[in-house]
């Protein structure tokens, strides 16, 4: 029964409205530092074709593509 309900449409649509709300609501509330000199944005995000190492709290991790599209902004 259980799996019937989690298959239905309406449900994951209703999931999926719920975890975006929690996302845009967290997003909001969280507090970005970044401890990097102005001079490694470039490299963080990849203009040069190089990699960086990112670092960052794992209970951030759902929200960490926010963190390039705030940057590029």
């Amino acid at each position: 029964m259980l799996k019937h309900i989690r298959r239905s449409p309406l449900v994951r649509r209703i999931v999926g409205r719920l975890i975006g709300i929690y996302l845009r609501l967290a997003l909001r509330s969280a507090r970005w530092t970044v401890d990097a000199p102005a001079s490694s944005w470039p490299l963080m995000l990849g203009v040069d074709g190089q990699t960086a190492i990112i670092a960052f709290w794992h209970e951030f991790l759902p929200l960490v593509p926010a963190l390039w599209w705030h940057a590029r902004a």
